[in-house]
């Protein structure tokens, strides 16, 4: 199974791209490449790829959380400020 992927200057469906889902591997559309001929025959048979993933939203994290990211604790940076 293959899946499409965005662009990423643009986020449109790549044209130039495809992504095989059994190894991950990226894929560029180029009749020389014996992956690409193979997609093709496979889209020949009737298939479609899977549209792009959606990217997880990413949260916010909190003054502690980016804090314990960086190996520190709102403890140590107060003591450090002299707080």
């Amino acid at each position: 199974m293959y899946q499409q992927v965005n662009n990423l200057a643009n986020g449109a469906i790549s044209t130039t791209l495809i992504r095989r889902v059994a190894d991950g591997a990226f894929i560029p559309a180029d009749e020389r490449n014996a992956d690409w001929r193979d997609y093709l025959a496979w889209v020949a048979e009737g298939n479609e790829p899977a549209p792009p993933a959606v990217p997880e939203p990413v949260r916010d994290r909190t003054p502690a959380e980016k804090l314990a990211a960086a190996g520190i604790t709102v403890a140590e940076l107060k003591t450090l400020l002299g707080l």
